[in-house]
């Protein structure tokens, strides 16, 4: 295996692994295990586990923000909400396969913030930013076309849709149920934005 499959893999493995467990409780001998990875490895591409953390904050945000990217696409051939929608409900059968007990591991990571060293929380917070520019630009294109309440402005709701995601999928996964996942949905699309 070359080095740069042995970063993925390391990477991958890891970045999973802080996803399920958090990154306090994720160790390096967890890594090391989950990898198949010899420790050398590991600090051959890594100088530390907080410069791993920082790299598993990017590798998940890049999948998030491609996610939300390619769902919420113009030439999706729906409307903005219609598009904004769908990705929700996606997201929700995703974490239902997951037997809803990871939620997103961006907003898992900011749980533990305050344990975390101070570079993780100017990361997580431009990470959620980056996470915002695609929902905010679909709603611009909904308030566009006219789909929108009067007076509606996208970056403060997509701030607010954010926020109140990451909150639902608190409850989803003390609860282990999707009903928090479905109470967003009606709040948000049958409520907040309904013209």
């Amino acid at each position: 295996m070359s080095g740069s499959d042995t970063r993925k893999k390391i990477l991958r493995s890891g970045a999973e692994l802080i996803h399920i467990k958090g990154y306090a409780s994720t160790s390096l001998g967890d890594i090391l295990a989950a990898s198949g990875a010899p420790k050398g490895s590991f600090y051959h591409h890594y100088p530390s586990k907080e410069a791993f953390g920082l790299e598993a904050v990017d590798f998940h945000l890049g999948f998030l923000v491609s996610w939300l990217e390619e769902a919420l696409s113009e030439d999706k051939g729906a409307g903005p909400l219609v598009r904004l929608r769908r990705f929700f409900q996606e997201y929700s059968e995703f974490l239902k396969r997951r037997g809803y007990s990871d939620g997103c591991p961006i907003g898992n990571l900011a749980g533990e913030s305050g344990a975390l060293p101070e570079p993780f929380r100017e990361r997580l917070s431009a990470a959620f930013s980056l996470m915002r520019e695609p929902v905010e630009a679909c709603l611009v294109q909904a308030r566009r076309s006219g789909e929108l309440p009067p007076g509606t402005d996208p970056g403060e709701t997509a701030d607010f849709m954010l926020n109140a995601w990451e909150g639902s999928l608190l409850r989803m996964k003390v609860e282990r149920s999707d009903e928090p996942l479905r109470s967003f949905e009606r709040m948000v699309f049958d409520r907040l934005l309904r013209k």
